[in-house]
């Protein structure tokens, strides 16, 4: 897991990925900006902590759709594979927080949780093969 404000390197060794403070939301939680060895991903924020895939392959992180806290929360799961730079994404939650937890052993299957706060506050957790994921889209270039 990479906690905010810290670095870490893949586990093979190929990429570093670095989630850095951006701001905070009035009595709300902090965001941060994403950098994958020398690409930035400027124009986008973050939420609490990224993982990498035991393969490597892919890291996951929270993506923040807005910052405003009238609308929000609005975010997804977000996979990047920086070894062809495409991504995918999870479903967008409405008032909710995507959050990712850990992988099942060294599989890809992904165990992650959709925190909602619509009329209370309610959880559900998942699991995911992220190995049967088929709509990657190129990153553009940044």
């Amino acid at each position: 897991m990479i906690e905010p404000g810290g670095r870490s390197i893949s586990p093979d060794g190929r990429h570093e990925a670095e989630l850095s403070y951006a701001g905070e939301i009035p009595f709300g939680r902090a965001y941060f900006t994403l950098r994958i060895d020398s690409r930035c991903f400027a124009d986008r924020i973050f939420g609490h902590g990224a993982l990498w895939s035991p393969d490597n392959s892919i890291l996951v992180v929270t993506e923040w759709h807005t910052i405003d806290r009238e609308r929000g929360p609005i975010t997804s799961l977000l996979l990047i594979r920086p070894n062809d730079w495409t991504y995918s994404r999870f479903p967008i939650l409405n008032k909710g927080f995507a959050l990712s937890n850990y992988f099942v052993g060294h599989s890809m299957v992904l165990r992650h949780t959709d925190e909602i706060f619509l009329g209370g506050r309610f959880k559900t957790e998942r699991e995911t093969n992220l190995a049967m994921i088929d709509d990657w889209k190129p990153i553009t270039a940044n």
